[in-house]
């Protein structure tokens, strides 16, 4: 990859008008209000909507805030960082790793509201999401 491009985690499903509004940004993550962030990263914002924290699910204790949808806008830029070890954890998180490059290059990495957001992680969810997408699966 050169230059700007989106990146979507494959259980998460948005709608073309909340992708483009993201890909008016240098760097941004979808994100949406929530009544309860319980299994997904609550994203931290300034006044201006930059992303100042991104913490994860077994890290934060819930409650209402700004919850991570999966949709990124980023850079080849961010192959020139090391990918961020999450806290306690083997794995890597693609935001952290982003918000470390964000602040090493002095890149805006906005966090835009989005209006829809079908998050598939169960075989109930992908009923609601057959549902809500008004389709139906093999």
């Amino acid at each position: 990859l050169d230059g700007k491009f989106l990146a979507t985690n494959a259980d998460d499903i948005h709608l073309k008008k909340d992708i483009i509004s993201c890909l008016g940004h240098q760097w941004a993550l979808a994100v949406m209000r929530l009544p309860n962030i319980d299994k997904g990263s609550e994203v931290r914002v300034d006044a201006k909507g930059n992303i100042t924290e991104i913490v994860e699910s077994d890290m934060h204790k819930g409650g209402p805030g700004l919850g991570g949808t999966g949709l990124y806008v980023l850079d080849s830029r961010i192959f020139k960082i090391d990918p961020v070890q999450l806290e306690g954890r083997t794995e890597v998180g693609l935001p952290q790793t982003m918000l470390e490059a964000a602040k090493t290059f002095n890149i805006p990495m906005t966090a835009i509201e989005i209006s829809s957001w079908v998050h598939i992680t169960s075989p109930e969810d992908l009923v609601g999401a057959e549902k809500q997408l008004g389709v139906k699966t093999a």
